[in-house]
């Protein structure tokens, strides 16, 4: 906060807070450099300077007082400034302060200044409080809080005057040698205090909550009996006659007695109001001004105010108060008039008195030019108010106070929403605004609220332009609280549909098939997920997205359906098709892969083509190579990605194997390897068999190195090759390969299995390979898939080197134990083994 505005709000909130005034007084000398450093907020040089006054060998026991007063109004002043979470126990040590000094001084003669000045300490903090409230800067329970010390300040105040009745009995008429209060001063401090119990009801009324109107006059009446009561034992030369008149003609005004605050404010003498006094007398003339709501008398009212030098905040309120009522009064030009006065008057606030006080004026400037609206509000007697209240929300926007323009354009929006015969344009200025609410809202993660906001607002104008914005930021919204609560997806996805059927032909339509695609997705619903994303229009912002959920959604959509083959093949094909018929709108017609889109959607044709035959393989081959030709090399990605397709391709025509081959040395990277590799391998078994190997294996020589060079884990590279090692009848080589690998993964059963398989198929290698099936058989359970192949391959073997009788009591030992072969899938080849060793 800035210093100067901090030195105004302590000068303030602690107006009232000094006893010895009421003693008539001057202060000392020590006791105005405590107040000069104070006032700099020099507060550990204020509380040194009083300590060391009070230590002074020769102090007097009224300077002891004096600064035992200054210390807790310094604490007062640190309680003040002091952070949320601190101010409590900075208020506390107000009261600590003082106990500690009268546990000290039991029978000091001044010691009821200190317990005075604790209980102004405690008005002080329930003032804070609220001021805090007024603008919305404190929550109900800090209202709790202030009403608790309320309710101690008046009983310290009341313990305070019985004090002060017991002492009048025997107090002197004369100053006396022990410095006692005297008759006149004790006179004068009772004054004072129940001055401050009137400032007790008060607070109270401006405490109680709106709709406590009787808790609020009852407040009001009692501050009223004390300022009477008060007002006949002070005259007008004393300062504090003029705050008593004052704050009744403000009871008297705030309780309906009208003609009670005119008379009180008429009785003041014109040339002898006290400079200190003059804002405030002007400002009860225009609080009285708006409840008597004389439009002839309000303009010269605020001229005359206007006037006034030093005017201070509440003066400047009170005059946009006024400004206000009279905005709502005036027809429809001059009340456009008033609200841009009052507008200026605003800014003019927050620049002179800083932010405090801004805010507070926005505050009244908001909540006026909210309730401005006439009786029947049309469209043209909307336009200033809301003009305002979205000048002040954008502000306060600006300067981050989100609460402050919320406020502002709820008031707005509310205007606008109730105004009758409404023009397009300002159909148009609500959707905006429920746009920067809504944004504002979803800040905050309040994403409940904001899309009720916003549909309600659609429901209201359906047709217009921006309708389809708005439904779709709700939409975004009921996403949000997917995230969070998953029983939100099936309003989701309505929303999503609503929108579709709603607002189709909108530029907002195709966002909602992207969204629509993914919830689809993630519920299994994969081909109606799939037809989403093929109906996002390819001049879209959201085209390349959709084209790139394609693939996955066709994928997953035809790994779900049934094994039945003839259903697989024809669901590719209608696939294929639609596929294929996006990306003809998506070139218009022209062929011509050039553009993200139609690389990612050839992508996608190409794999269903490879995967499950549903296109000619020349067809896509000649696609393939004229994108790749055209492609500017931006996207690297979908190249290495196009490559690998064409090679797996070409790979399946014999006359265009060499060129598959000099291909795959433009796949440098592990990851495009790895995908051409296993659209290899699904050419090699949808239609090539062993003829696919020599590009498998070039593939996976390239993954080795690529491994190597990386310090890859590239174990299961060298199984695959091994594996099409055997295949192809390089059996010494596969046997070599899956040897180094069984050592290496000792645990890896699907190594050691691949391993004794290969052994097995070597005539020179039949005893290793009984000792790995053996050693297999040892370490898995019993009757599992690889026992059962172990235990058939021992056998075999055990017949193969001679070892008849060995391997026949295996089989029967087998086949003995339940359920013996009957469930394997080797059943067959059981029983055939046996017949021979028998």
């Amino acid at each position: 906060m800035n210093r100067c505005i901090v030195i105004v709000m302590l000068f303030w909130l602690m107006t009232g807070s000094r006893v010895v005034s009421a003693l008539d007084e001057r202060l000392s000398d020590d006791q105005r450099m405590v107040t000069g450093l104070r006032d700099r907020l020099l507060f550990d040089l204020a509380d040194r300077y009083c300590d060391l006054v009070s230590n002074s060998k020769d102090v007097e026991p009224v300077n002891r007082s004096d600064m035992a007063i200054e210390r807790i109004r310094t604490q007062m002043a640190r309680a003040i400034l002091a952070k949320s979470a601190d101010r409590s126990a900075a208020w506390e040590q107000c009261q600590q302060l003082g106990a500690a000094f009268l546990d000290q001084n039991a029978n000091h003669p001044r010691s009821l200044l200190i317990k005075v000045q604790q209980g102004l300490a405690l008005l002080a903090e329930a003032r804070l409080i609220s001021q805090e409230l007024s603008v919305k800067a404190a929550s109900e329970a800090d209202r709790e809080t202030a009403l608790a010390r309320l309710r101690a300040a008046r009983s310290q105040f009341d313990s305070i005057n019985n004090e002060i009745g017991a002492a009048l009995t025997t107090a002197s008429q004369k100053r006396t040698t022990d410095q006692r209060l005297v008759s006149g001063q004790l006179l004068a401090l009772r004054g004072n205090v129940s001055f401050q119990l009137a400032m007790c009801h008060f607070l109270r009324a401006s405490l109680s909550y709106e709709s406590d109107s009787a808790n609020r006059i009852d407040a009001l009446s009692s501050a009223l009996r004390e300022l009477e009561e008060v007002s006949r034992t002070t005259n007008s030369e004393n300062l504090l006659w003029w705050s008593i008149q004052l704050h009744r003609a403000a009871a008297f005004r705030l309780t309906g007695q009208t003609n009670d605050a005119a008379r009180v404010l008429a009785e003041f003498p014109a040339d002898k109001i006290p400079a200190d006094h003059l804002s405030e007398v002007w400002e009860q003339r225009l609080e009285l001004a708006i409840v008597e709501s004389r439009p002839d008398t309000a303009v010269n009212l605020l001229k005359e105010s206007a006037a006034v030098t030093n005017q201070t905040a509440q003066l400047q309120l009170a005059a946009l108060r006024l400004m206000l009522h009279m905005a709502d009064l005036a027809a429809d030009q001059q009340r456009s008039a008033w609200l841009a006065q009052a507008a200026r008057l605003t800014s003019e606030i927050e620049s002179t008195h800083g932010q405090f006080w801004g805010r507070l004026a926005e505050l009244t400037l908001v909540g006026g030019a909210a309730g401005t609206t006439m009786s029947q509000p049309t469209a043209s007697n909307t336009g200033g108010s809301t003009d305002i209240l979205i000048r002040t929300g954008d502000n306060a926007v600006r300067e981050d106070r989100i609460d402050d323009a919320l406020r502002a354009y709820r008031a707005a929006a509310d205007a606008l929403r109730t105004g009758e015969n409404k023009s397009d344009s300002q159909w148009q200025s609500l959707m905006l605004l429920q746009l920067k609410i809504s944004r504002l809202l979803e800040d905050r993660k309040q994403y409940s609220e904001s899309e009720a906001q916003l549909l309600a607002v659609v429901a209201l104008q359906p047709q217009h332009e921006l309708a389809a914005t708005l439904h779709l930021r709700a939409i975004w919204c009921a996403a949000q609280l997917v995230a969070v609560d998953s029983t939100q997806k099936t309003k989701y996805r309505e929303l999503l549909i609503d929108h579709l059927a709603q607002y189709s032909r909108s530029e907002t339509a195709d966002q909602a098939r992207l969204w629509l695609g993914r919830i689809d997705r993630t519920e299994n619903r994969h081909r109606s997920a799939l037809d989403q994303f093929l109906a996002i229009s390819p001049t879209s912002q959201h085209a390349l997205d959709g084209a790139r959920e394609v693939l996955p959604a066709a994928r997953a959509y035809l790994t779900t359906l049934d094994s039945d083959s003839g259903r697989i093949a024809s669901e590719a094909n209608s696939v294929s098709k639609a596929i294929w018929r996006a990306l003809a709108t998506s070139t218009s017609g022209s062929n011509e892969i050039r553009t993200p889109t139609s690389r990612e959607l050839l992508s996608a044709a190409s794999f269903l083509a490879i995967h499950y035959g549903s296109h000619a393989d020349a067809d896509i081959a000649a696609q393939l190579q004229s994108a790749l030709s055209a492609e500017d090399g931006t996207d690297l990605a979908w190249r290495r990605t196009a490559t690998g397709q064409l090679i797996a391709v070409l790979a399946a025509d014999s006359g265009q194997r060499d060129r598959a081959v000099t291909l795959i040395d433009e796949l440098t990277d592990i990851d495009s390897l790895e995908r051409c590799l296993e659209l290899l391998d699904v050419i090699a078994t949808r239609k090539l068999g062993s003829q696919a190997n020599e590009f498998r294996l070039t593939v996976l020589e390239k993954l080795l190195v690529n491994a190597r060079s990386k310090n890859i884990n590239s174990s299961q590279w060298r199984l695959q090759q091994a594996q099409i090692w055997s295949e192809s009848g390089r059996l010494i080589d596969a046997a070599t390969a899956l040897e180094a690998l069984a050592k290496e993964l000792p645990k890896r059963l699907d190594v050691q299995t691949q391993f004794a398989r290969a052994l097995g198929a070597i005539p020179e290698r039949q005893t290793a390979a009984l000792t790995q099936w053996r050693r297999i058989a040892a370490g898995v359970k019993d009757h599992s898939a690889v026992w059962y192949e172990s235990k058939f391959n021992v056998a075999r073997l055990l017949l193969a080197i001679d070892q008849k009788t060995d391997a026949r009591q295996l089989l029967e030992y087998i086949q003995s134990i339940p359920p013996g072969w009957s469930q394997s899938e080797l059943k067959s080849e059981f029983e055939a083994l046996l017949l021979r060793c028998k």
